[in-house]
């Protein structure tokens, strides 16, 4: 996935919590900057106002809790836990 986005590609992704399911566009990546290791997805999430500003309303850990689900976190401290059911993806070719 990093490499996807990094390489200009588009994702997509799926959530799901208790109540319902839902698309949100995969829009950037956020490191750690001292290892550069990615720690979370950028969302723009349809679930949520969406906040052009930035780029993004909501982020996504890439690692999962001990009851192996993700901690969906709002750009305005809302948070959820979801798993993730589907994701797509368009990546692009510069051959």
């Amino acid at each position: 996935m990093t490499n996807l986005i990094q390489g200009g590609g588009v994702a997509i992704i799926q959530l799901r919590t208790e109540a319902k399911d839902w698309w949100s566009v995969i829009s950037g990546i956020e490191l750690n900057r001292v290892t550069g290791v990615v720690t979370h997805l950028l969302l723009l999430d349809s679930s949520q106002p969406l906040t052009w500003g930035s780029g993004f309303n909501a982020r996504l850990p890439v690692t999962v809790d001990e009851n192996a689900k993700y901690r969906w976190l709002s750009i305005d401290a809302g948070a959820r836990s979801v798993i993730v059911v589907a994701w797509s993806s368009i990546a692009i070719s510069t051959s």
